[in-house]
């Protein structure tokens, strides 16, 4: 190896341990910032007062219902919402940013605050124990608006002092007008967004830290050695592909940034990294980078994966994670989000027809479910050949808990005439205190509307108890 080859290398390793150092701070902190979050503790003056001026409305609305109180689900709603309007301002004045609240003068603003001259209504989900998170959803008169994300959870509901909130990101439609690449199944008109729609809110107000690199050209010998070199720690010995899921390969990354510019030099890199079967993501990526957009690369890498999966098409579980991860490292929940998704690359040769054992995914052919307001996780289904208005679901999520459910054989529905996927959900309310069978929502059995029935019988029935054991003396 010459001297100019070893120069290279010790550039790219600098180039990667700053990588590293910046990629590492920034989202660990950011992740960690808003966790065991209490709410007195932090909120302005101004968000209490808007907290405590939503109790009462929701109150004087549960009064007009007949109930004495508010909801318990709703009373989370309202404290999530107040906490994550004040996260979005403590983040843009953080950040040195113009912030004006809307709220403050009207709290039914159809926009919650204005960051840098931008409008911005702030979502968030509603996390509560195993109800994992009702998704983000606008209004289908909203479609137009830019929406700021922040993921809320309550691990231990019956606590109220502590909640767990991350920011996902920010999404404008607008930012997708110059990109000549359509999205076919996780469209910008959807109602129901997924952690993928969301770029970077530093990334949107050019706040990003800025990694200083010259462009240069690196050789195949230079490259192939920084691959294989123990000094980058990327032997196989030292990091599986379990391990990339969670970190980033940073050598790689800094190989890909270097050439982020120069298009030609990227697409020759990728044709000899990725397998064939996904030389079709690269025109993505390069119309991206011409773009100046590779932030959007998860919500446009979701969207390839469903494409391939609902064509019966192979995909490399180990080439998105190492390869596709490093030209754009996504989010903690986009990753989970594209790695679940990536899972039906294992549970495919195990999916069966319900009513046909025999039939396998060679068999059958595979049916994306869709609907114009999109659902928070995609649904796909096989479908029988010998009667094909039957169906069997292989991968889907719960309509109670929200969870991702993927096919195991032993979850599928009992119910003769369905081919859904159960799991069971804990019921703590007093009056069940069971563990419930949950299946898809129009499942005559545990759908949506026998679960229902259920819990009114249960109800009835308690009520019942409850008033023939008060026997006066």
């Amino acid at each position: 190896m010459t001297n100019k080859q070893q120069d290279l290398i010790n550039t790219l390793t600098a180039l990667s341990n700053r990588i590293h150092e910046t990629m590492w701070f920034n989202e660990t902190n950011e992740w960690r910032r808003y966790q065991r979050f209490h709410m007195e503790d932090h909120l302005s003056p101004s968000k209490k007062n808007q907290y405590k001026l939503a109790l009462s409305r929701a109150f004087e609305d549960a009064k007009k219902q007949g109930k004495e109180e508010i909801h318990f689900f709703e009373g989370w709603k309202i404290r999530f919402f107040i906490i994550t309007e004040w996260i979005m301002e403590d983040w843009a004045i953080r950040h040195g940013l113009n912030y004006k609240d809307y709220n403050l003068d009207n709290p039914f603003s159809p926009q919650d605050c204005k960051v840098e001259g931008v409008d911005i209504d702030v979502k968030t989900t509603v996390g509560l124990g195993k109800l994992q998170a009702i998704p983000f959803q606008s209004k289908k008169g909203d479609l137009g608006e830019i929406q700021v994300a922040v993921k809320s959870q309550a691990q231990k509901p019956r606590n109220k002092y502590f909640s767990d909130h991350n920011i996902l990101g920010i999404f404008d439609a607008s930012r997708y007008s110059n990109i000549k690449i359509n999205l076919k199944y996780i469209t910008l008109k959807k109602q129901v967004k997924n952690p993928c729609y969301f770029q970077p809110l530093e990334h949107y107000f050019n706040l990003m830290p800025k990694i200083s690199h010259e462009k240069r050209s690196y050789d195949k010998e230079v490259i192939e050695d920084c691959l294989n070199s123990d000094a980058f720690k990327r032997s196989n010995k030292f990091i599986g592909l379990f391990n990339l899921k969670f970190n980033p390969d940073f050598t790689l990354i800094a190989i890909i940034l270097t050439m982020l510019e120069s298009p030609k030099q990227l697409q020759k890199f990728l044709e000899e990294q990725l397998p064939d079967i996904h030389h079709d993501f690269i025109p993505i990526v390069l119309e991206l980078t011409i773009n100046k957009s590779i932030q959007l690369l998860p919500h446009y890498l979701a969207d390839y994966l469903i494409k391939k999966f609902d064509n019966k098409e192979e995909v490399s579980s180990e080439s998105v994670i190492h390869i596709i991860f490093s030209i754009y490292y996504p989010n903690r929940s986009q990753r989970e989000y594209i790695l679940n998704l990536l899972k039906i690359s294992d549970i495919l040769p195990e999916v069966r027809c319900k009513w046909h054992p025999e039939e396998d995914i060679k068999d059958m052919d595979i049916k994306f479910i869709d609907s114009p307001k999109g659902f928070p996780v995609p649904i796909f289904q096989v479908q029988c050949p010998q009667e094909p208005t039957k169906r069997t679901t292989f991968y889907t999520y719960s309509w109670k808990t929200y969870e991702t459910l993927l096919y195991k054989r032993s979850d599928l529905c009992g119910n003769i005439n369905c081919g859904g996927l159960t799991h069971h959900w804990p019921d703590r309310s007093e009056w069940s205190l069971k563990v419930k069978t949950i299946c898809k929502s129009g499942c005559e059995t545990h759908g949506r509307e026998a679960h229902k029935k259920i819990t009114e019988e249960e109800l009835r029935l308690w009520k019942r108890n409850a008033y023939d054991d008060d026997i006066p003396f």
